[in-house]
């Protein structure tokens, strides 16, 4: 493991972000990072002496956390690595520094800035982000190491000490609990889950939990994970080549996919049935 000669000062911390506050969904599509791109930029980084940085990507918001003493060079590599210009990031960005910026990660942890307030799925998707940042850099920083571990029991604190995560604490749990209110005889639902990431995975889990014998069946491009899933939750999984005439029995569809483009569109709804379709991704993969 590389060690490090210089750390980059805390004064030096800084968090670009552009979330549900300034950018609607379409925007925050468009600065959507995924895992593909996590090599090139911090291999960018890297090269430039930049210092380091990881990128939180979720449905509500992105976000570049860094320890540059230039964090516009670094939002600049983030950009030309997902296709976009500075220009057209910056004036969506709220740039925090130094100890703004680390009351912002707490309060993000927390999910004191999500959009429904007490969001538990954040800090699991802050821990992963940092995590497939260190194993690519293939080693960690001493101050975000200590951010993120300050995070995490800052977040445990809030959820075990108060009420903040009662009731619709999460982007899965909402899209539940409009299934529950908006939705007749759901027993005899048809319901298909399409993606099993973190968010997919979430909504198995209030599906069960908040349906009495729920009709449930999952895909996933990858059947492995499918089938885990499956087994934890007592579903059905299905084959991802049979999810087009699977769609053709389905009352409730939902989508919790991470594909850069629709993956889903007008075609796989031919036979006239109603559907409800409810698009947890960002950027959106259901075709309006």
């Amino acid at each position: 493991m590389t060690q490090y000669s210089n750390i980059h000062q805390t004064s030096n911390f800084s968090v670009l972000s552009v979330s549900f506050e300034k950018a609607d969904v379409e925007t925050r599509g468009k600065f959507a990072f995924f895992d593909e791109n996590i090599k090139n930029f911090v291999t960018q980084i890297h090269n430039e002496d930049l210092g380091d940085a990881f990128v939180v990507s979720t449905c509500n918001r992105t976000e570049i956390y860094t320890t540059s003493n230039n964090y516009l060079l670094v939002a600049e590599e983030y950009c030309k690595t997902i296709g976009v210009n500075l220009s057209d990031f910056l004036p969506f960005a709220n740039i925090l520094t130094k100890e703004e910026a680390l009351n912002h990660l707490f309060r993000v942890a927390a999910g004191l800035e999500s959009q429904i307030i007490g969001d538990f799925e954040i800090i699991g998707q802050i821990k992963k982000a940092y995590a497939r940042f260190k194993r690519e850099r293939q080693n960690s920083n001493p101050y975000l190491e200590r951010s993120i571990n300050s995070a995490i029991q800052i977040s445990k604190r809030i959820k075990n000490e108060t009420g903040i995560s009662n009731g619709a604490a999460s982007v899965s749990y909402a899209a539940v609990h409009y299934i529950l209110n908006n939705q007749k005889r759901l027993t005899e639902k048809n319901i298909l889950l399409l993606g099993v990431g973190e968010i997919g995975q979430n909504t198995v889990e209030n599906l069960v939990k908040h349906i009495y014998q729920p009709q449930i069946k999952i895909a996933n491009r990858t059947q492995e994970t499918a089938a885990k899933i499956s087994e934890k939750y007592n579903i059905p999984h299905i084959d991802y080549a049979d999810l087009d005439q699977e769609i053709e029995n389905t009352d409730i569809l939902i989508v919790a996919t991470g594909a850069k483009t629709p993956i889903i569109d007008k075609s796989h709804f031919v036979n006239g049935r109603e559907t409800l379709v409810i698009d947890l991704s960002i950027p959106h993969n259901v075709d309006k």
